[in-house]
Protein backbone atom coordinates (compact mmCIF):
# COMPACT_ATOMS: atom_id res chain seq x y z
CA UNK A 1 0.00 0.00 0.00
CA UNK A 2 1.09 3.56 -0.60
CA UNK A 3 1.89 5.36 2.61
CA UNK A 4 0.57 8.92 2.72
CA UNK A 5 2.53 10.20 5.67
CA UNK A 6 4.59 13.36 6.08
CA UNK A 7 1.75 15.58 4.88
CA UNK A 8 2.00 19.33 5.40
CA UNK A 9 5.77 19.25 5.78
CA UNK A 10 6.23 22.95 5.14
CA UNK A 11 8.99 24.47 3.06
CA UNK A 12 11.79 23.27 5.33
CA UNK A 13 10.43 19.71 5.27
CA UNK A 14 10.06 19.85 1.51
CA UNK A 15 13.70 20.74 1.06
CA UNK A 16 14.74 17.93 3.39
CA UNK A 17 12.49 15.30 1.84
CA UNK A 18 13.38 16.18 -1.73
CA UNK A 19 16.99 17.11 -1.05
CA UNK A 20 16.79 20.35 -2.98
CA UNK A 21 19.73 22.69 -3.07
CA UNK A 22 20.19 26.29 -4.02
CA UNK A 23 21.08 27.48 -7.50
CA UNK A 24 23.57 25.09 -9.15
CA UNK A 25 26.56 26.05 -11.20
CA UNK A 26 25.83 26.48 -14.91
CA UNK A 27 28.39 24.03 -16.20
CA UNK A 28 27.76 22.53 -19.62
CA UNK A 29 25.82 19.26 -19.37
CA UNK A 30 27.10 15.81 -20.23
CA UNK A 31 30.79 15.95 -19.52
CA UNK A 32 31.68 12.39 -20.49
CA UNK A 33 33.00 10.32 -17.55
CA UNK A 34 35.01 7.16 -17.86
CA UNK A 35 33.03 4.06 -18.91
CA UNK A 36 31.40 2.31 -15.98
CA UNK A 37 30.93 -1.41 -15.39
CA UNK A 38 27.23 -2.35 -15.18
CA UNK A 39 27.86 -5.66 -13.37
CA UNK A 40 28.35 -4.27 -9.83
CA UNK A 41 25.21 -2.17 -10.22
CA UNK A 42 23.24 -5.15 -11.54
CA UNK A 43 24.40 -7.13 -8.50
CA UNK A 44 23.37 -4.29 -6.19
CA UNK A 45 19.92 -4.20 -7.83
CA UNK A 46 19.51 -7.90 -7.13
CA UNK A 47 20.69 -7.59 -3.55
CA UNK A 48 18.09 -4.91 -2.75
CA UNK A 49 15.25 -6.75 -4.48
CA UNK A 50 16.21 -10.14 -3.05
CA UNK A 51 16.26 -8.72 0.47
CA UNK A 52 12.72 -7.41 0.01
CA UNK A 53 11.54 -10.75 -1.40
CA UNK A 54 13.07 -12.60 1.56
CA UNK A 55 11.57 -10.13 4.05
CA UNK A 56 8.12 -10.66 2.53
CA UNK A 57 8.66 -14.44 2.60
CA UNK A 58 7.87 -14.75 -1.10
CA UNK A 59 9.35 -17.33 -3.48
CA UNK A 60 10.97 -15.75 -6.52
CA UNK A 61 10.43 -17.17 -9.99
CA UNK A 62 13.53 -18.77 -11.57
CA UNK A 63 15.49 -17.16 -14.38
CA UNK A 64 13.76 -17.04 -17.75
CA UNK A 65 15.02 -19.45 -20.38
CA UNK A 66 16.98 -18.10 -23.33
CA UNK A 67 13.97 -17.79 -25.63
CA UNK A 68 11.90 -15.83 -23.12
CA UNK A 69 14.81 -13.57 -22.25
CA UNK A 70 15.71 -12.80 -25.88
CA UNK A 71 12.14 -11.90 -26.83
CA UNK A 72 11.70 -9.73 -23.74
CA UNK A 73 14.96 -7.82 -24.03
CA UNK A 74 14.55 -7.27 -27.77
CA UNK A 75 11.07 -5.86 -27.27
CA UNK A 76 12.16 -3.68 -24.36
CA UNK A 77 15.25 -2.22 -26.06
CA UNK A 78 14.23 -2.04 -29.73
CA UNK A 79 10.43 -2.17 -29.58
CA UNK A 80 10.00 -5.31 -31.70
CA UNK A 81 10.36 -9.07 -31.45
CA UNK A 82 13.67 -10.63 -32.57
CA UNK A 83 13.97 -11.96 -36.10
CA UNK A 84 13.84 -15.71 -36.63
CA UNK A 85 17.52 -15.75 -37.61
CA UNK A 86 18.50 -13.86 -34.45
CA UNK A 87 16.48 -16.27 -32.32
CA UNK A 88 18.00 -19.38 -33.89
CA UNK A 89 21.52 -18.00 -33.49
CA UNK A 90 20.98 -17.01 -29.86
CA UNK A 91 19.44 -20.33 -28.86
CA UNK A 92 22.36 -22.20 -30.46
CA UNK A 93 25.03 -20.02 -28.83
CA UNK A 94 26.78 -21.73 -25.92
CA UNK A 95 28.70 -18.66 -24.75
CA UNK A 96 27.86 -18.07 -21.05
CA UNK A 97 28.19 -14.31 -21.67
CA UNK A 98 25.72 -14.27 -24.54
CA UNK A 99 23.00 -12.41 -22.62
CA UNK A 100 25.30 -9.49 -21.83
CA UNK A 101 26.50 -9.52 -25.45
CA UNK A 102 23.01 -9.38 -26.91
CA UNK A 103 22.14 -6.46 -24.62
CA UNK A 104 25.15 -4.58 -26.02
CA UNK A 105 24.22 -5.51 -29.59
CA UNK A 106 20.64 -4.29 -29.18
CA UNK A 107 21.81 -0.99 -27.71
CA UNK A 108 24.08 -0.55 -30.74
CA UNK A 109 21.17 -1.16 -33.13
CA UNK A 110 19.59 1.96 -34.65
CA UNK A 111 16.19 0.62 -33.60
CA UNK A 112 17.13 1.29 -29.97
CA UNK A 113 17.09 5.03 -30.59
CA UNK A 114 13.99 4.83 -32.77
CA UNK A 115 12.13 2.94 -30.05
CA UNK A 116 12.94 5.40 -27.28
CA UNK A 117 12.49 8.31 -29.68
CA UNK A 118 8.95 7.03 -30.29
CA UNK A 119 8.28 6.63 -26.57
CA UNK A 120 9.47 10.12 -25.71
CA UNK A 121 7.85 11.80 -28.70
CA UNK A 122 4.43 10.56 -27.62
CA UNK A 123 5.11 11.50 -24.01
CA UNK A 124 5.97 15.04 -25.07
CA UNK A 125 3.44 15.63 -27.84
CA UNK A 126 -0.28 15.45 -27.08
CA UNK A 127 -2.12 16.62 -30.21
CA UNK A 128 -5.10 18.91 -29.70
CA UNK A 129 -6.99 21.54 -31.66
CA UNK A 130 -4.54 24.29 -30.69
CA UNK A 131 -1.30 22.54 -31.65
CA UNK A 132 -2.13 19.95 -34.29
CA UNK A 133 -0.83 22.08 -37.17
CA UNK A 134 2.31 23.09 -35.27
CA UNK A 135 3.73 19.76 -34.10
CA UNK A 136 6.12 17.80 -36.27
CA UNK A 137 7.52 14.23 -36.35
CA UNK A 138 10.93 15.81 -36.87
CA UNK A 139 11.14 15.91 -33.08
CA UNK A 140 10.79 12.13 -33.08
CA UNK A 141 13.64 11.87 -35.60
CA UNK A 142 15.79 14.21 -33.50
CA UNK A 143 15.11 12.20 -30.34
CA UNK A 144 15.95 8.92 -32.09
CA UNK A 145 19.22 10.36 -33.35
CA UNK A 146 20.09 11.75 -29.92
CA UNK A 147 19.53 8.38 -28.24
CA UNK A 148 21.52 6.56 -30.91
CA UNK A 149 24.39 9.00 -30.52
CA UNK A 150 24.28 8.23 -26.80
CA UNK A 151 23.80 11.86 -25.83
CA UNK A 152 23.40 12.25 -22.09
CA UNK A 153 19.84 12.70 -20.88
CA UNK A 154 20.87 16.04 -19.38
CA UNK A 155 22.03 17.24 -22.80
CA UNK A 156 18.85 16.06 -24.50
CA UNK A 157 16.62 17.79 -21.95
CA UNK A 158 18.74 20.95 -21.97
CA UNK A 159 18.47 21.10 -25.77
CA UNK A 160 14.67 20.78 -25.47
CA UNK A 161 14.23 23.34 -22.70
CA UNK A 162 16.49 25.95 -24.35
CA UNK A 163 15.37 25.36 -27.96
CA UNK A 164 15.11 28.34 -30.29
CA UNK A 165 14.82 28.97 -34.01
CA UNK A 166 12.79 27.58 -36.87
CA UNK A 167 10.88 24.42 -36.06
CA UNK A 168 12.08 22.26 -38.94
CA UNK A 169 15.71 23.20 -38.36
CA UNK A 170 15.39 22.97 -34.58
CA UNK A 171 12.77 20.28 -33.92
CA UNK A 172 13.31 20.51 -30.15
CA UNK A 173 11.05 23.58 -30.35
CA UNK A 174 8.10 21.21 -30.88
CA UNK A 175 8.02 20.79 -27.09
CA UNK A 176 6.86 24.42 -26.88
CA UNK A 177 4.56 24.27 -29.91
CA UNK A 178 2.87 21.27 -28.28
CA UNK A 179 1.98 23.57 -25.38
CA UNK A 180 0.29 26.52 -27.05
CA UNK A 181 -3.19 27.46 -25.94
CA UNK A 182 -4.46 30.57 -27.67
CA UNK A 183 -5.32 31.77 -31.16
CA UNK A 184 -1.94 33.44 -31.56
CA UNK A 185 -0.11 30.16 -31.07
CA UNK A 186 2.04 31.41 -28.21
CA UNK A 187 3.46 28.85 -25.75
CA UNK A 188 1.60 29.33 -22.48
CA UNK A 189 3.87 29.37 -19.41
CA UNK A 190 1.36 27.36 -17.37
CA UNK A 191 1.13 24.59 -19.97
CA UNK A 192 4.90 24.49 -20.44
CA UNK A 193 5.40 24.32 -16.67
CA UNK A 194 2.99 21.42 -16.28
CA UNK A 195 4.67 19.50 -19.12
CA UNK A 196 8.27 20.20 -18.06
CA UNK A 197 7.71 19.31 -14.42
CA UNK A 198 5.82 16.12 -15.27
CA UNK A 199 8.22 14.93 -17.98
CA UNK A 200 11.59 15.89 -16.58
CA UNK A 201 11.09 16.25 -12.82
CA UNK A 202 8.43 13.61 -12.17
CA UNK A 203 6.18 16.11 -10.36
CA UNK A 204 2.62 17.08 -11.27
CA UNK A 205 2.92 20.77 -10.50
CA UNK A 206 -0.32 21.51 -12.33
CA UNK A 207 -2.18 20.27 -9.26
CA UNK A 208 -1.21 23.58 -7.66
CA UNK A 209 -1.95 25.83 -10.64
CA UNK A 210 -5.20 27.23 -9.24
CA UNK A 211 -4.74 26.69 -5.49
CA UNK A 212 -2.39 25.23 -2.94
CA UNK A 213 -2.17 21.47 -3.17
CA UNK A 214 -4.39 20.06 -0.38
CA UNK A 215 -2.16 17.09 0.47
CA UNK A 216 1.42 18.27 -0.18
CA UNK A 217 3.55 21.29 0.68
CA UNK A 218 3.41 22.47 -2.95
CA UNK A 219 1.85 25.93 -3.10
CA UNK A 220 0.25 27.87 -5.93
CA UNK A 221 3.20 30.21 -5.80
CA UNK A 222 5.53 27.24 -6.45
CA UNK A 223 3.72 26.54 -9.72
CA UNK A 224 3.75 30.14 -10.93
CA UNK A 225 7.31 30.81 -9.75
CA UNK A 226 8.34 27.96 -12.05
CA UNK A 227 6.12 29.29 -14.84
CA UNK A 228 7.93 32.64 -14.61
CA UNK A 229 10.96 31.01 -16.27
CA UNK A 230 8.92 30.63 -19.46
CA UNK A 231 7.52 34.16 -19.73
CA UNK A 232 10.12 35.30 -22.26
CA UNK A 233 9.43 32.47 -24.72
CA UNK A 234 7.67 33.61 -27.90
CA UNK A 235 6.75 32.16 -31.26
CA UNK A 236 6.37 33.58 -34.75
CA UNK A 237 4.15 32.29 -37.56
CA UNK A 238 2.37 30.00 -35.12
CA UNK A 239 -1.15 31.40 -35.33
CA UNK A 240 -3.72 28.92 -36.58
CA UNK A 241 -4.09 30.63 -39.95
CA UNK A 242 -0.33 30.46 -40.53
CA UNK A 243 -0.08 26.88 -39.30
CA UNK A 244 -2.93 25.72 -41.53
CA UNK A 245 -1.25 27.42 -44.47
CA UNK A 246 1.91 25.44 -43.83
CA UNK A 247 4.05 28.37 -42.68
CA UNK A 248 6.92 27.02 -40.59
CA UNK A 249 6.79 28.47 -37.07
CA UNK A 250 9.80 29.56 -35.06
CA UNK A 251 10.61 30.23 -31.42
CA UNK A 252 12.80 32.76 -29.66
CA UNK A 253 13.74 33.78 -26.14
CA UNK A 254 13.64 37.36 -24.84
CA UNK A 255 11.24 40.20 -24.22
CA UNK A 256 7.98 40.61 -22.35
CA UNK A 257 5.45 37.83 -22.02
CA UNK A 258 2.75 37.50 -24.67
CA UNK A 259 -0.40 35.53 -25.13
CA UNK A 260 -1.65 34.92 -21.58
CA UNK A 261 -5.26 35.52 -20.69
CA UNK A 262 -7.07 38.18 -18.70
CA UNK A 263 -5.08 39.98 -16.04
CA UNK A 264 -1.84 38.18 -16.96
CA UNK A 265 -1.71 40.26 -20.14
CA UNK A 266 -0.54 43.12 -17.97
CA UNK A 267 3.21 43.52 -18.02
CA UNK A 268 5.17 42.01 -15.18
CA UNK A 269 8.83 42.74 -14.43
CA UNK A 270 11.32 40.55 -16.30
CA UNK A 271 11.59 37.18 -14.64
CA UNK A 272 8.20 37.54 -12.95
CA UNK A 273 4.63 36.54 -13.68
CA UNK A 274 1.19 37.69 -12.58
CA UNK A 275 -0.89 34.84 -11.15
CA UNK A 276 -4.27 34.73 -12.92
CA UNK A 277 -7.38 35.73 -10.98
CA UNK A 278 -5.45 37.21 -8.07
CA UNK A 279 -5.90 40.92 -8.81
CA UNK A 280 -2.31 41.35 -9.88
CA UNK A 281 -0.36 39.16 -7.44
CA UNK A 282 3.12 38.84 -8.91
CA UNK A 283 5.79 36.22 -8.17
CA UNK A 284 9.41 36.00 -9.29
CA UNK A 285 11.06 33.03 -10.99
CA UNK A 286 12.19 30.59 -8.32
CA UNK A 287 13.48 27.03 -8.30
CA UNK A 288 11.00 24.53 -6.91
CA UNK A 289 11.59 24.37 -3.17
CA UNK A 290 14.72 26.47 -3.60
CA UNK A 291 16.01 29.98 -4.13
CA UNK A 292 15.33 32.86 -6.50
CA UNK A 293 18.22 32.74 -9.01
CA UNK A 294 20.12 35.61 -10.51
CA UNK A 295 18.70 36.13 -13.99
CA UNK A 296 21.25 37.43 -16.51
CA UNK A 297 19.64 39.70 -19.07
CA UNK A 298 16.42 38.59 -20.72
CA UNK A 299 17.15 34.88 -21.07
CA UNK A 300 15.34 32.78 -18.49
CA UNK A 301 15.08 29.24 -19.83
CA UNK A 302 18.84 28.48 -19.78
CA UNK A 303 18.86 29.25 -16.04
CA UNK A 304 15.96 26.86 -15.44
CA UNK A 305 17.55 24.18 -17.66
CA UNK A 306 20.87 24.38 -15.79
CA UNK A 307 19.08 23.88 -12.48
CA UNK A 308 16.74 21.17 -13.77
CA UNK A 309 19.48 18.99 -15.29
CA UNK A 310 22.10 19.47 -12.59
CA UNK A 311 23.48 16.27 -10.96
CA UNK A 312 22.69 18.01 -7.65
CA UNK A 313 18.99 18.18 -8.50
CA UNK A 314 17.45 14.94 -7.16
CA UNK A 315 14.22 15.46 -9.09
CA UNK A 316 15.94 15.04 -12.45
CA UNK A 317 17.89 11.81 -12.04
CA UNK A 318 15.19 10.14 -9.95
CA UNK A 319 12.44 10.99 -12.45
CA UNK A 320 14.45 9.68 -15.39
CA UNK A 321 15.42 6.49 -13.57
CA UNK A 322 11.85 5.86 -12.49
CA UNK A 323 10.48 6.23 -16.02
CA UNK A 324 13.20 4.03 -17.48
CA UNK A 325 12.63 1.33 -14.86
CA UNK A 326 8.94 1.39 -15.76
CA UNK A 327 9.81 0.78 -19.40
CA UNK A 328 11.36 -2.53 -18.38
CA UNK A 329 9.14 -3.61 -15.48
CA UNK A 330 5.75 -2.19 -16.43
CA UNK A 331 5.56 0.05 -13.34
CA UNK A 332 7.84 2.56 -11.68
CA UNK A 333 9.68 2.19 -8.41
CA UNK A 334 7.42 5.14 -7.64
CA UNK A 335 4.04 4.58 -9.21
CA UNK A 336 2.44 6.44 -10.97
CA UNK A 337 5.70 7.53 -12.59
CA UNK A 338 4.74 11.23 -12.75
CA UNK A 339 3.70 11.52 -9.12
CA UNK A 340 7.01 11.47 -7.24
CA UNK A 341 5.82 13.35 -4.18
CA UNK A 342 7.39 12.45 -0.83
CA UNK A 343 3.99 11.12 0.23
CA UNK A 344 3.98 8.63 -2.67
CA UNK A 345 6.76 6.47 -1.37
CA UNK A 346 8.86 4.20 -3.61
CA UNK A 347 8.48 0.44 -3.32
CA UNK A 348 12.29 0.17 -3.00
CA UNK A 349 13.79 3.47 -1.74
CA UNK A 350 17.36 2.13 -1.74
CA UNK A 351 16.99 0.96 -5.32
CA UNK A 352 15.78 4.36 -6.51
CA UNK A 353 18.66 6.08 -4.70
CA UNK A 354 21.20 3.61 -6.10
CA UNK A 355 20.08 4.03 -9.70
CA UNK A 356 19.70 7.81 -9.50
CA UNK A 357 23.26 8.18 -8.16
CA UNK A 358 24.63 5.79 -10.77
CA UNK A 359 22.79 7.59 -13.56
CA UNK A 360 24.19 10.97 -12.52
CA UNK A 361 27.69 9.54 -12.03
CA UNK A 362 27.62 8.05 -15.53
CA UNK A 363 26.91 11.43 -17.10
CA UNK A 364 23.20 10.57 -17.42
CA UNK A 365 24.08 7.75 -19.82
CA UNK A 366 20.83 5.94 -20.60
CA UNK A 367 22.56 3.02 -22.34
CA UNK A 368 24.64 2.40 -19.22
CA UNK A 369 21.57 2.40 -17.02
CA UNK A 370 19.82 -0.04 -19.37
CA UNK A 371 22.84 -2.35 -19.16
CA UNK A 372 22.65 -2.21 -15.38
CA UNK A 373 18.96 -3.12 -15.39
CA UNK A 374 18.98 -5.79 -18.10
CA UNK A 375 22.04 -7.60 -16.74
CA UNK A 376 20.34 -8.05 -13.37
CA UNK A 377 18.81 -11.37 -12.38
CA UNK A 378 15.73 -9.42 -11.31
CA UNK A 379 15.10 -8.38 -14.91
CA UNK A 380 15.91 -11.83 -16.22
CA UNK A 381 13.39 -13.66 -14.00
CA UNK A 382 10.69 -15.73 -15.66
CA UNK A 383 7.20 -14.27 -15.90
CA UNK A 384 5.56 -17.55 -14.85
CA UNK A 385 4.52 -17.08 -11.21
CA UNK A 386 5.14 -19.35 -8.29
CA UNK A 387 2.31 -20.32 -5.95
CA UNK A 388 2.96 -17.40 -3.61
CA UNK A 389 4.09 -14.60 -5.96
CA UNK A 390 1.26 -14.65 -8.49
CA UNK A 391 -0.62 -11.82 -6.76
CA UNK A 392 2.34 -9.56 -6.00
CA UNK A 393 3.18 -6.74 -8.38
CA UNK A 394 5.49 -4.48 -6.39
CA UNK A 395 8.50 -6.47 -5.21
CA UNK A 396 9.68 -7.95 -8.55
CA UNK A 397 9.64 -11.61 -7.50
CA UNK A 398 8.69 -12.33 -11.12
CA UNK A 399 8.67 -10.41 -14.37
CA UNK A 400 5.28 -8.74 -14.91
CA UNK A 401 3.45 -9.68 -18.09
CA UNK A 402 2.92 -6.58 -20.21
CA UNK A 403 0.74 -6.00 -23.26
CA UNK A 404 2.71 -4.69 -26.21
CA UNK A 405 2.24 -1.02 -26.88
CA UNK A 406 0.64 -0.13 -30.22
CA UNK A 407 4.04 0.74 -31.69
CA UNK A 408 5.59 -2.54 -30.47
CA UNK A 409 2.70 -4.51 -31.95
CA UNK A 410 2.97 -2.81 -35.34
CA UNK A 411 6.72 -3.36 -35.62
CA UNK A 412 6.55 -6.93 -34.29
CA UNK A 413 3.93 -7.85 -36.87
CA UNK A 414 6.18 -6.38 -39.54
CA UNK A 415 9.01 -8.65 -38.37
CA UNK A 416 6.85 -11.78 -38.17
CA UNK A 417 5.12 -11.20 -41.51
CA UNK A 418 8.29 -10.32 -43.38
CA UNK A 419 7.14 -6.80 -44.23
CA UNK A 420 9.66 -4.06 -44.91
CA UNK A 421 11.03 -2.73 -41.62
CA UNK A 422 8.69 -0.04 -40.36
CA UNK A 423 10.37 3.35 -40.11
CA UNK A 424 9.52 4.56 -36.64
CA UNK A 425 10.35 8.18 -37.26
CA UNK A 426 9.47 9.18 -40.80
CA UNK A 427 6.40 7.17 -41.67
CA UNK A 428 5.16 6.18 -45.11
CA UNK A 429 3.08 9.26 -45.91
CA UNK A 430 3.73 12.94 -46.44
CA UNK A 431 1.85 14.20 -43.40
CA UNK A 432 1.94 13.08 -39.82
CA UNK A 433 -1.26 11.22 -39.01
CA UNK A 434 -1.83 9.85 -42.53
CA UNK A 435 0.53 6.86 -42.50
CA UNK A 436 -0.40 3.22 -42.04
CA UNK A 437 1.62 3.26 -38.84
CA UNK A 438 -0.28 6.28 -37.50
CA UNK A 439 -3.65 4.72 -38.32
CA UNK A 440 -2.64 1.53 -36.55
CA UNK A 441 -1.39 3.45 -33.50
CA UNK A 442 -4.60 5.47 -33.31
CA UNK A 443 -6.67 2.29 -33.28
CA UNK A 444 -4.58 0.33 -30.76
CA UNK A 445 -3.15 3.13 -28.66
CA UNK A 446 -3.71 3.32 -24.91
CA UNK A 447 -2.85 6.32 -22.76
CA UNK A 448 -0.56 4.16 -20.63
CA UNK A 449 1.69 3.80 -23.70
CA UNK A 450 2.64 7.45 -23.33
CA UNK A 451 3.36 7.31 -19.61
CA UNK A 452 5.42 4.15 -19.49
CA UNK A 453 6.08 2.89 -23.00
CA UNK A 454 4.44 -0.42 -22.14
CA UNK A 455 1.00 -1.39 -20.88
CA UNK A 456 0.58 -3.80 -17.98
CA UNK A 457 -3.20 -4.13 -18.20
CA UNK A 458 -4.90 -5.70 -21.23
CA UNK A 459 -6.30 -2.80 -23.23
CA UNK A 460 -6.96 -4.40 -26.64
CA UNK A 461 -10.69 -5.07 -26.59
CA UNK A 462 -12.99 -6.83 -29.03
CA UNK A 463 -12.68 -4.17 -31.79
CA UNK A 464 -8.90 -4.38 -31.67
CA UNK A 465 -8.92 -8.19 -31.63
CA UNK A 466 -11.26 -8.28 -34.63
CA UNK A 467 -9.09 -5.74 -36.44
CA UNK A 468 -6.04 -7.99 -36.00
CA UNK A 469 -7.93 -11.11 -37.01
CA UNK A 470 -9.49 -9.63 -40.15
CA UNK A 471 -7.00 -7.07 -41.44
CA UNK A 472 -5.58 -8.18 -44.82
CA UNK A 473 -2.40 -6.21 -44.15
CA UNK A 474 -1.86 -7.69 -40.68
CA UNK A 475 -2.75 -11.23 -41.71
CA UNK A 476 -0.87 -11.69 -44.97
CA UNK A 477 1.22 -14.63 -43.82
CA UNK A 478 2.20 -15.78 -47.31
CA UNK A 479 5.69 -14.21 -47.29
CA UNK A 480 6.82 -15.96 -44.12
CA UNK A 481 5.24 -19.29 -45.04
CA UNK A 482 6.69 -19.12 -48.54
CA UNK A 483 10.17 -18.51 -47.14
CA UNK A 484 9.97 -21.50 -44.80
CA UNK A 485 8.57 -23.85 -47.42
CA UNK A 486 11.14 -22.75 -49.98
CA UNK A 487 13.89 -23.61 -47.48
CA UNK A 488 12.55 -27.18 -47.53
CA UNK A 489 12.59 -29.66 -44.69
CA UNK A 490 10.09 -31.88 -42.98
CA UNK A 491 6.75 -30.54 -41.71
CA UNK A 492 8.19 -30.57 -38.18
CA UNK A 493 10.91 -28.16 -39.30
CA UNK A 494 8.39 -25.81 -40.93
CA UNK A 495 6.22 -25.79 -37.81
CA UNK A 496 9.30 -25.04 -35.72
CA UNK A 497 10.08 -22.11 -38.04
CA UNK A 498 6.57 -20.73 -37.60
CA UNK A 499 6.86 -20.80 -33.82
CA UNK A 500 10.31 -19.23 -33.84
CA UNK A 501 9.12 -16.50 -36.20
CA UNK A 502 5.98 -15.61 -34.24
CA UNK A 503 6.74 -16.53 -30.63
CA UNK A 504 10.56 -16.51 -30.62
CA UNK A 505 10.68 -20.05 -29.24
CA UNK A 506 10.58 -23.64 -30.40
CA UNK A 507 7.27 -25.49 -30.09
CA UNK A 508 6.79 -28.18 -27.48
CA UNK A 509 6.47 -31.78 -28.61
CA UNK A 510 2.71 -31.63 -28.12
CA UNK A 511 2.43 -28.42 -30.15
CA UNK A 512 4.55 -29.87 -32.94
CA UNK A 513 2.46 -33.04 -33.11
CA UNK A 514 -0.83 -31.13 -33.19
CA UNK A 515 0.26 -28.66 -35.87
CA UNK A 516 1.85 -31.31 -38.10
CA UNK A 517 -1.36 -33.32 -37.93
CA UNK A 518 -3.37 -30.21 -38.80
CA UNK A 519 -1.18 -29.49 -41.84
CA UNK A 520 -1.37 -33.09 -42.98
CA UNK A 521 -5.16 -32.89 -42.98
CA UNK A 522 -5.23 -30.12 -45.59
CA UNK A 523 -4.57 -30.86 -49.26
CA UNK A 524 -3.08 -27.36 -49.56
CA UNK A 525 -0.10 -27.47 -47.20
CA UNK A 526 0.74 -23.77 -47.73
CA UNK A 527 -2.77 -22.78 -46.70
CA UNK A 528 -2.51 -24.91 -43.56
CA UNK A 529 0.79 -23.31 -42.56
CA UNK A 530 -0.66 -19.84 -43.17
CA UNK A 531 -3.54 -20.75 -40.85
CA UNK A 532 -1.09 -21.89 -38.17
CA UNK A 533 0.87 -18.64 -38.37
CA UNK A 534 -2.37 -16.64 -38.27
CA UNK A 535 -3.37 -18.43 -35.05
CA UNK A 536 0.02 -17.79 -33.46
CA UNK A 537 -0.03 -14.08 -34.34
CA UNK A 538 -3.51 -13.69 -32.85
CA UNK A 539 -2.65 -15.53 -29.65
CA UNK A 540 -2.23 -13.95 -26.26
CA UNK A 541 1.36 -15.14 -26.20
CA UNK A 542 2.19 -12.96 -29.19
CA UNK A 543 0.38 -9.85 -27.91
CA UNK A 544 2.16 -9.88 -24.56
CA UNK A 545 5.71 -9.00 -23.62
CA UNK A 546 6.56 -11.51 -20.91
Amino acid sequence: MRIAARIFLGVAGLLTAWGLVSEPSRAAPSSVPAPRDPKPVAAAIDKIIDQRIAADKITASPLADDAEFLRRVTLDITGRIPSADATVAFLADSDPAKRAKVIDALLADHEYGEHFGTIWYHRIVKPDDDNRYLISPKLQEWLADSFNRDHGWDKIVTDILTAEGERDKNPQTVFYFANVGDKKGQPEPNKVTAAASRLFLGVKLECAECHNHPFTPIKQTDFWSTAAFFTATHSENAAKKDAKAGVIPSLHEGGAMKGMKKNTEAKAPAGSIIIPDTKGKTVKAKFLGGAEPALPGKTLRPVFAAWATSPKNPFFARAAVNKLWANFFGRGIVDPVDDMRPENEPSHPQLLDLLAKEFAASGFDQKHLIRCICNSASYQRASKPTKDNKDEDRIYARMPVKVMSADMLYDSLAVALGHAAADKTKGEGKKRGNTARDAFRKFFHAEADDDVGVVEDYTHGIPQALRLMNSPQMNDTSTTVGRLMKAGGEPEKIVEGLYITALSRKPTEAETKRMVEYAAGDKDAARAYRDILWVLLNSGEFLFNH
